[in-house]
């Protein structure tokens, strides 16, 4: 799902000159020049799936991340220290 705009999206961030714009428009704010403001709904709905897939079919429920637009989350099994 959202594979063409999946790939848009990452034809416009490997240029690195909109890296701040695009962060900050995942987060919620508004989309850069160039952007389609679906294209959040979009990407998020190919992420949804991927971390049912963690979730579920891999059976890694800890790794899933907190009710954010981006990023993961778990606690790691062993010290730094």
């Amino acid at each position: 799902m959202a594979e063409d705009t999946w790939k848009e999206l990452r034809k416009l961030a490997a240029t690195g000159a909109h890296a701040a714009e695009l962060s900050n428009w995942m987060a919620g704010l508004d989309a850069p020049y160039g952007v389609d403001e679906t294209w959040r709904d979009e990407i998020g709905q190919r992420t949804a799936e991927f971390w049912h897939w963690v979730r579920e079919d891999l059976g890694r429920a800890a790794l899933d991340r907190p009710p954010v637009r981006t990023g993961a989350w778990a606690t790691a099994p062993w010290s730094m220290g």
